[in-house]
């Protein structure tokens, strides 16, 4: 299956680490998602065996990633676990800044790395948006307050 996305929603945690969630992939619900600790050991219930095969097809297609641990670097295969981690990390980072926008004024440049924000602890507004625009000009990749 080509321009596979998926994602979580309705995240539910508990203590030590447990959660439940929705996992979708291309805006469908195609399983539920539960752990009883730190996102290990997750349990699927799949709607459909096909979305539990195209899932572990495209976990096997993942390339080993590279992790720092301390001064060295360790490779690991990508496996549903880690996949999923990484998916309620960007789910937490999703809603911090929804939140975060009802406040302040947030802001990417053309050199933030993918997971950099800029912020103004004041409210969105014209003349913010003004001097966001004067100050780094040609650099400004977006206002996420314009969304």
């Amino acid at each position: 299956m080509k321009n596979q996305e998926f994602n979580v929603k309705a995240v539910k945690k508990g203590i030590d680490g447990s959660f439940t969630a929705s996992l979708y992939l291309n805006s469908k619900k195609v399983a539920s998602v539960r752990s009883e600790g730190q996102f290990v050991n997750c349990l699927f219930d799949w709607k459909d065996d096909k979305f539990k095969k195209d899932f572990d097809e495209f976990i096997k297609k993942q390339p080993q990633r590279i992790v720092n641990e301390g001064f060295e670097q360790i490779q690991f295969v990508e496996d549903a676990d880690s996949f999923i981690a990484d998916l309620l990390s960007i789910h937490e980072r999703y809603l911090w800044v929804q939140n975060l926008l009802k406040t302040s004024t947030v802001f990417r440049l053309k050199n933030d790395g993918a997971d950099e924000y800029n912020i103004y602890d004041e409210p969105f507004s014209e003349e913010i948006k003004q001097r966001i625009i004067r100050e780094n000009g040609d650099n400004l990749l977006e206002i996420l307050n314009e969304k």
